[in-house]
């Protein structure tokens, strides 16, 4: 086993293996369902808030991000744009948001769409060893192999509704 992973109301788990399979387990330890679309080693797997859905990252070269439906075992998307292994990926804590943690750089996705939104570059010297949203807000961590961490706010990903009220406060601000 290589990553695991307890759902939000700590029903199911998930766990990754060495052999590119991902595994669905009830907290008694039935088995739900085996996903199998990975090549290689599983590097990371992590329910979203919900505990509806799962992301699942692996080692090598491309085919290495999958979103599932836990209810189905069904894959949703396939994120495919670091050309290398992803060592982290995981949900904001509202869901909507997907970060995941390429050889070069960070990168977040719309959960669903299989093309990233953004690139988080910084890291030069070393590959990225993780990436982690802070809870309860839009900021990101990520860490590289020589020691350096580096932090980032995606002010783009905040609800629509926070953004109009940002919009609204800076127009009233400058008249």
């Amino acid at each position: 086993m290589t990553a695991a992973a307890i759902s939000p109301r700590g029903d199911l788990l998930a766990a990754g293996y060495a052999d590119g399979l991902v595994r669905i387990y009830t907290s008694a330890g039935d088995l739900v369902h085996t996903l199998s679309e990975h090549h290689n080693a599983v590097t990371d797997v992590r329910f979203d808030p919900a505990g509806s859905r799962l992301v699942s990252a692996s080692s090598g070269p491309s085919d290495n991000v999958f979103l599932w439906d836990v209810g189905t075992g069904r894959r949703i998307a396939a994120l495919a744009a670091h050309g290398g292994t992803v060592s982290a990926a995981s949900f904001s804590s509202d869901g909507r948001w997907i970060l995941t943690a390429g050889p070069i750089a960070a990168a977040i996705w719309r959960t669903g769409h299989e093309a990233p939104l953004i690139y988080l570059a910084g890291h030069t010297k070393a590959p990225l060893t993780d990436a982690e949203w802070a809870p309860g807000t839009y900021r990101v961590a990520t860490t590289a192999a020589d020691g350096t961490l580096r932090t980032y706010t995606c002010e783009i990903c905040v609800p629509t509704d926070v953004l109009m009220a940002l919009a609204r406060a800076t127009l009233a601000a400058a008249r």
